[in-house]
């Protein structure tokens, strides 16, 4: 039997639009509906076996119809009821780790914070990206503290990722400018021939429509859509919803570029499509109805809780433990920080050729060999004295070693020039 979703306004009452009011004869085991009221929403899920009393005080909030005899019930989809979901509902409401977005909660930044005066491709927040092209507009992202409230019950997020315009450009003819992430092949490939749902909150000073693109890894199919934004200055949810159903471009599997996940902001002609919700043999990014959100210094565009799932309705966001959402974004970006009230780093072992080499693992296996940055020449104890020494650098996806030109095969201590290093293998 299809599964059929209710909109309701309230959640008793009896009569209108209240989920109460719905009729058990009506209804099947299944079953779903969407509860707007008191600025949130809920999702509920009618199972039909289910002889609960009505509780609209605690969460998960329990529904029964104003009919009700012996058995069927609406039980709010929290991850709590998990249980009793995946016996009673599809995949796409059991909670677990259903989000292929990493770090759409914006918690992580290992970069720093505060991006300015960016004007072409830089990550910001660890996974996020802000790209533009043939533009004279610089941008500033940064972390910020005001988030959305999604209403009672609700996971609160610390923090949001802002964008600023700091300098104008009121054209934007064969340009573009949006936020991204790219997802790794193996993230995506789950999602293959599956509806799927992408949500989000955000905000804007500049209201109007903005679009979402996604792109598959060879640039020769995208999809673009289009939302809403309606009020300025004003947290609003979005929910755009997905197919992946055409895989006749290039697509990879493994661990390059399986999904682009792009956040339009300004986009000209030469990058503009006809076509919306649905996927096309093309490379573009937006309709004509995109907004240019970078005419005005000071205009603003921030984003809450993004999340890509399976399933034809969006879930709760899918909240992970800050040390479990490092892990993930160290697969792509690890600032490796050195103990700094350790008088060195290390003992390095003679190798044999005049070098000592010492090792360092890194805490998460990285997705490919990464670059490193920021490794300065070190400083060499010689038995009496810190010498600053040159180095060779070899480096795997597990760890580094960190060769110091020495004038034997003893083991020696060695010492950073600085207090930490990037290791980049972002896609």
């Amino acid at each position: 039997m299809p599964v059929t979703t209710y909109n309701c306004d309230s959640l008793t009452g009896g009569s209108g639009r209240a989920l109460d009011a719905l009729k058990r004869a009506d209804l099947a085991d299944g079953d779903r509906a969407v509860v707007h009221t008191g600025g949130q929403t809920m999702r509920f899920l009618y199972v039909a076996a289910a002889t609960d009393a009505e509780d609209t005080s605690t969460h998960p909030y329990k529904v029964r119809p104003d009919d009700f005899s012996s058995s069927g019930v609406w039980i709010e989809q929290t991850p709590a009821n998990s249980e009793l979901l995946q016996n009673h509902g599809p995949a796409e409401l059991i909670a677990g780790r259903k989000n292929h977005i990493i770090n759409g909660d914006f918690l992580i930044w290992q970069r720093g914070d505060d991006f300015t005066g960016l004007a072409s491709a830089k990550y910001t927040a660890d996974r996020w990206q802000y790209v533009a092209g043939n533009l004279s507009a610089a941008m500033r992202v940064y972390r910020f503290a005001d988030v959305p409230d999604g209403g009672s019950g609700s996971y609160r997020s610390l923090y949001s990722c802002k964008l600023e315009v700091k300098t104008a450009d009121a054209t934007v003819d064969n340009s573009y400018a949006f936020f991204r992430q790219m997802i790794e092949g193996y993230n995506f490939v789950s999602l293959r021939h599956n509806p799927c749902v992408l949500s989000f909150w955000v905000k804007s000073s500049k209201t109007g429509t903005y679009c979402l693109s996604l792109r598959n890894s060879g640039h020769d199919l995208s999809f673009v859509t289009e939302y809403t934004i309606d009020q300025a200055n004003t947290w609003e949810h979005k929910e755009i919803p997905i197919t992946f159903d055409n895989f006749n471009g290039t697509w990879n599997y493994t661990n390059g570029v399986g999904l682009r996940v792009e956040f339009q902001l300004a986009v000209g002609s030469d990058h503009q499509t006809t076509y919306k919700d649905q996927w096309r043999s093309e490379n573009k990014l937006a309709t004509s109805s995109q907004v240019n959100f970078l005419d005005t210094v000071g205009n603003t565009f921030q984003l809450s809780q993004v999340q890509l799932e399976p399933g034809e309705h969006p879930t709760r966001f899918d909240y992970r433990p800050y040390q479990e959402e490092l892990a993930l974004c160290q697969r792509y970006f690890i600032k490796f920080n050195f103990n700094p009230t350790c008088s060195y780093r290390g003992v390095g072992a003679g190798s044999g050729g005049n070098e000592s080499a010492v090792n360092f693992s890194f805490p998460q296996e990285m997705r490919a060999i990464p670059n490193a940055d920021k490794l300065q020449d070190w400083k060499y104890y010689d038995g009496s004295n810190w010498v600053v020494k040159s180095t060779t650098l070899y480096v795997s996806k597990n760890d580094f070693i960190i060769g110091v030109a020495g004038n034997d095969n003893n083991a020696h201590l060695v010492f950073p020039q600085t207090k930490y290093a990037f290791f980049d293998a972002e896609i």
